[in-house]
């Protein structure tokens, strides 16, 4: 029996942690970084993905902003990791309270290199926003 478990149920978890990662990954943008692991070497760190913030057309890159409220940054270091629309939308309407604004939009940017051309440029992975309504 211990056999059993040794040949089946370990690659058993295995398969099982790198479904729950893939879909994750593919539905809900989790980074690959997380959640097991799968496929991490494939894709740049969290921490390289940028937050920014555009209040009423004023755009900041609210991580290296010293300007930003300490609760916008510490709320937005976490987004990068696993981006999704409502947390999104959650942040744009604390940072449009924060800075008493109506429009505010929330833009996660992830650096992408072209090995083609040996470019890297930034890519726009998610967004949410933040309208005040009338």
């Amino acid at each position: 029996m211990p056999k059993a478990i040794v040949k089946y149920g370990l690659p058993g978890c295995i398969v099982l942690v790198f479904a729950a990662q893939f879909y994750q990954v593919h539905y809900h943008r989790l980074s690959r970084w997380k959640g097991g692991g799968f496929g991490m070497y494939s894709e740049v760190h969290p921490k390289h993905r940028q937050v920014w913030l555009d209040i009423d057309g004023k755009k900041t890159n609210i991580l290296m902003d010293s300007a930003t409220p300490k609760v916008l940054q510490q709320k937005a270091f976490y987004l990068p990791i696993q981006p999704s629309p409502e947390k999104l939308k959650a942040f744009a309407s604390l940072a449009a309270e924060e800075y008493k604004a109506d429009t505010v939009s929330v833009q996660i940017w992830q650096p992408r290199l072209n090995t083609a051309n040996n470019h890297l440029t930034m890519q726009m992975i998610a967004e949410g926003r933040y309208e005040q309504k009338p």
